[in-house]
């Protein structure tokens, strides 16, 4: 949870400093004639609450995978999906005062970017930014917690099954008698090898049961 929350700062912090580096140009332009702050500075805001947001939406999607090209393209996929969903054409097609419509219109980034853009700052458009970067966090760290295989959770279920099987415990390590323990995945199944596996699953630790062994002792 820590490490995630310092990438989502760390990301988060560069694309401030990136839209720090554009000051310049609308400083600049001030000196050429008036320029009217609102926009600029709701311009600057609202990239940065949807900046967080994008954030918060690709580290969900990648969360599933751990395949940097496949997470990419699903982050891209569902924020593409977003963005397109409050274009004038799809409120068109569905109709802008209709349910669906204002739904969409809703749930997509770019409404509530507009009128932050535009220089009216909004409670309603800060909270959507908000709420969605603190949801899609949330549920980041949900499928991690659901994902994670702790050392202590695989003890408690091998002693568990050593229990309910009355396997006898030596401790010689030579004598013992395995049930169910802990192997590296390409060892534990060394013909199950694909062009979609990643690399790193062959050395994932994954829990072996006896009937899974070619040759088992018993």
């Amino acid at each position: 949870h820590v490490v995630a929350r310092l990438v989502r700062v760390s990301i988060l912090v560069l694309v401030a400093v990136a839209l720090g580096l554009t000051l310049p140009l609308p400083i600049a332009v001030s000196f050429l004639g008036d320029l009217d702050w609102g926009p600029v500075i709701g311009g600057y805001l609202g990239a940065l609450l949807m900046g967080g947001t994008c954030i918060a939406i690709g580290m969900f999607c990648s969360s599933f995978t751990q395949d940097q090209i496949v997470s990419f393209l699903v982050s891209l996929t569902v924020l593409l999906m977003l963005v397109l969903v409050g274009h004038e054409y799809f409120q068109s097609e569905f109709g802008k005062g209709s349910g669906f419509g204002r739904f969409l219109r809703l749930i997509s980034p770019t409404s509530h970017f507009d009128s932050i853009g535009r220089g009216v700052v909004d409670l309603r458009d800060i909270y959507y930014f908000v709420a969605m970067t603190g949801l899609f966090l949330y549920l980041n760290v949900r499928v991690i917690d659901l994902r994670r295989w702790s050392d202590r959770d695989s003890r408690d279920c091998i002693e568990a099954c050593h229990h309910l099987h009355n396997v006898p415990h030596f401790d010689n390590p030579k004598d013992e008698v395995k049930w169910i323990w802990k192997e590296h995945y390409g060892e534990a199944f060394p013909g199950q090898k694909h062009d979609f596996m990643a690399q790193d699953m062959q050395h994932e630790e994954v829990l072996a049961l006896c009937n899974h062994c070619d040759n088992p002792s018993c």
